[in-house]
């Protein structure tokens, strides 16, 4: 535990034959004081990124999202700016469900110009260690990890909604 801040986050992204876009950020803001033994529930960031190439429909509409506000976003460089700046210079850990997002996060920092930034990133990947400790073998779902401390808000495959949801988790497990 620490005194500074959680961000959970969640992406999510495109993958093509050469090509993974990150394609939406969101993130869910806990602060923690006297080593986790208070936290509060902070702000959020949520944003679309415009990618190079366009998902097709059938991803879009899983995640609910419009091809048209793909193409009125702006492109990852100045989000993941936009992101940084965001989570300040406060003490903090990042938290994921699951280790995919903090690979493509890794990606696409190396094709933008943010190694150092990234390399400045401690993750937790909140999936394995629910799987730990409760002693689950086959990779459980966030919905249904969700669902035993509290309900699922929002859409599935929803980046913000997954980080609020994730941060639910976390809450329990502090």
């Amino acid at each position: 535990m620490l005194d500074g801040q959680y961000i959970v986050l969640d992406i999510e992204f495109t993958k093509s034959k050469n090509k993974t876009e990150i394609i939406q950020i969101g993130a869910q803001r806990l602060l923690s004081y006297d080593y986790g033994t208070r936290i509060e529930e902070g702000d959020s960031f949520n944003k679309l990124i415009k990618p190079l190439q366009f998902p097709n429909q059938s991803l879009l509409d899983l995640l609910g999202i419009k091809k048209e506000e793909l193409q009125d976003a702006q492109n990852f460089e100045r989000v993941f700016q936009e992101f940084l700046e965001w989570v300040g210079e406060e003490n903090t850990f990042y938290v994921i469900w699951g280790t995919r997002d903090s690979k493509v996060i890794r990606k696409e920092c190396n094709n933008y110009g943010f190694n150092q930034e990234f390399q400045s990133m401690d993750f937790i990947d909140i999936q394995s260690y629910t799987m730990l400790q409760e002693k689950i073998k086959d990779l459980p779902s966030l919905k249904s990890m969700v669902k035993k401390y509290d309900e699922f808000e929002g859409q599935e495959h929803n980046a913000l909604d997954d980080a609020v949801n994730t941060s639910k988790i976390l809450k329990n497990i502090i």
